[in-house]
């Protein structure tokens, strides 16, 4: 996967990246961090894609308004804990993958509907585009690693916020990412990158 700060999961992914986080995550100091799952390699890409008419159809809703979400609450328990870990570990490795109908599939309907809207009227187009083009997934040297996701806790009954840390061959990076319960599942609803202000790791 790309180095380069527009192209990663947060940035999630070579062309994915386009159209989720055209800004990057803010760096971060190499520390010790929790154990998280390893399988991110592009085969473990497994969710059922979302289709690009559902998609489209999304880009001509009504975008609801981002709910303000505070960085406090309760710590999550660990099943919630489980489930936002395996849905961060799911995009990592449908970016790694290259994949972004599958990575769509962990975005909420609101996220997705304010991606593609009117705000963003090319962005509809730059991804049929990129649908027209196989899938290149990440070389293991270039791909995107999940190296932890750290202090869940439950914003509300049904959102949940966590600090997501991700690194390349480059850089490490830092990320504040907002879940919705979808069902049995968690999707990723906000991202914005941590203000951590720190040197970016080799």
């Amino acid at each position: 996967m790309p180095s380069t700060r527009s192209t990663r999961l947060a940035a999630l992914g070579t062309a994915l990246a386009i159209f989720l986080v055209a800004a990057s995550g803010a760096p971060a100091n190499a520390q010790p961090e929790p154990a998280t799952p390893s399988a991110t390699g592009a085969a473990a890409c497994t969710v059922e894609p979302r289709t690009f008419d559902d998609i489209a159809n999304l880009a001509s809703t009504p975008t609801a308004a981002t709910t303000p979400v505070p960085d406090g609450g309760a710590p999550a328990d660990p099943d919630v804990v489980a489930a936002v870990t395996e849905t961060v570990r799911m995009a990592v490795a449908c970016a790694n993958a290259n994949d972004p109908l599958r990575s769509f599939a962990l975005f909420t309907d609101r996220y997705l509907a304010e991606r593609f809207g009117p705000a963003h009227p090319d962005d509809l187009g730059s991804l049929f585009a990129a649908l027209s083009r196989d899938p290149t997934p990440a070389a293991d040297v270039d791909a995107l690693r999940l190296v932890g996701v750290r202090d869940v806790k439950m914003a509300a009954d049904d959102l949940v916020v966590a600090t997501v840390v991700t690194e390349n061959r480059a850089d490490r990076y830092v990320d504040r990412l907002v879940f919705q319960r979808a069902g049995d599942r968690w999707l990723i609803d906000q991202w914005s990158p941590s203000e951590d202000g720190a040197t970016p790791t080799a």
